[in-house]
């Protein structure tokens, strides 16, 4: 993950969002997933790349209880 660019990474954290809604491990709606994930500043996600891959940031927005 430290190879991509914020596009690619923000794409894998979404996808991992989505499946987590589908599969039922979350709660959370559709919608508010991307809200969260949109919420992210680029210049955030970049800053959080170097520490997390794709999957912490989404388990982060999961277990956030923004909602």
């Amino acid at each position: 993950y430290l190879t991509m660019d914020i596009e690619e990474y923000r794409s894998q954290v979404e996808t991992l969002l989505l499946q987590a809604v589908a599969e039922g491990k979350t709660k959370l709606t559709e919608s508010e997933v991307l809200t969260m994930l949109a919420d992210f500043s680029d210049d955030e996600l970049a800053e959080g790349m170097i520490f997390n891959d794709p999957a912490d940031v989404a388990e982060t927005i999961l277990t956030s209880e923004a909602f």
